[in-house]
């Protein structure tokens, strides 16, 4: 039983002792733009890992989920990106980046990935930092904006992990939006003035209205005093009539109807209190049968 994470894990004693091939590679550029990628190859002729069942234990725990340790060929494959600017005299800005793919080459999951994949994701930074003189040193201000795209490539029965974007340091009026666009439509919208409703499928959109102090706005909510989530991340199934835009949902259907291929995971972030856009494109693909 493994009380930190809620599950009943059942060994193996079967299995062989894990092997690994692994591939990486560097390239860095350092410049006013410093720029770092670290991309990197895996296989694995025999890959140790959980295997989540539908099963749930209640002779050990209260009902937690049962996994298995199993084993079979796997194939990853991915890359970090860290990138940073520097403009003016005091200002720099920053994005940093990971993702990851995997595939089980063998046994009962074949086709499938591995469970607990973490999704493609993004940290992109703003940095004021300023000359001091006199008691304080080495002080900065910055303002950060986490972005995580959904994980469809999950292992049954997982479920699909929704789309969660949060954005420090924010106050006043301020407008998120979460699209889903085609890559085939050559169109990367950087405002909500640019958005197109007949273009983009519409995840999730959510906005704080006159906020007096600054705080950390997301699509998601949670009252850490009562522990009671305020906003949940809403669920959209590939496939879905309708998005999820509001105050009314919009049909899916013409130039964004569903279909197998490559998309792009944009988020908009307006403040129009003080006139500041955050924008970021993530790739993706979605299998449509």
């Amino acid at each position: 039983m493994n009380y930190h994470y809620f599950r009943y894990e059942k060994g193996d004693p079967g299995l062989s002792p894990e092997k690994s091939y692994q591939l990486d590679l560097g390239l860095g550029l350092e410049e006013d733009l410093t720029v770092q990628i670290s991309p990197f190859f895996n296989y694995f002729p025999n890959y140790i890992y959980l295997n989540p069942t539908s099963g749930h234990d209640y002779f050990y725990g209260a009902g937690n989920q049962v996994f298995n340790y199993a084993q079979s060929r796997v194939m990853r494959y991915g890359s970090e990106l860290q990138a940073e600017y520097h403009f003016l005299k005091y200002w720099r800005a920053g994005v940093a980046g990971e993702y990851l793919y995997s595939k089980q080459l063998s046994g009962l999951k074949r086709g499938y990935g591995l469970p607990f994949a973490p999704p493609a994701s993004a940290l992109a930074s703003l940095t004021y930092e300023p000359s001091w003189n006199g008691l304080v040193s080495g002080a900065y201000f910055t303002i950060d904006c986490r972005f995580a795209a959904s994980q469809n490539r999950i292992v049954p029965p997982e479920r699909p992990t929704p789309v969660q974007a949060n954005i420090s340091f924010v106050k006043g009026d301020g407008k998120l939006y979460l699209l889903l666009i085609k890559k085939s439509a050559n169109y990367n919208p950087r405002t909500i003035e640019e958005v197109d409703l007949n273009k983009a499928i519409v995840y999730d959109v959510h906005e704080h209205k006159n906020e007096q102090s600054i705080f950390d706005f997301g699509n998601a909510e949670f009252d850490m005093e009562t522990f009671t989530v305020i906003r949940a991340i809403p669920d959209l199934i590939i496939g879905s009539e309708k998005d999820n835009n509001a105050p009314g949902k919009n049909v899916i259907n013409g130039a964004k109807a569903w279909e197998s291929g490559e998309f792009n995971m944009v988020v908009i972030y307006q403040n129009t209190t003080h006139n500041k856009t955050i924008h970021k494109s993530i790739p993706f693909t979605i299998d449509y049968n």
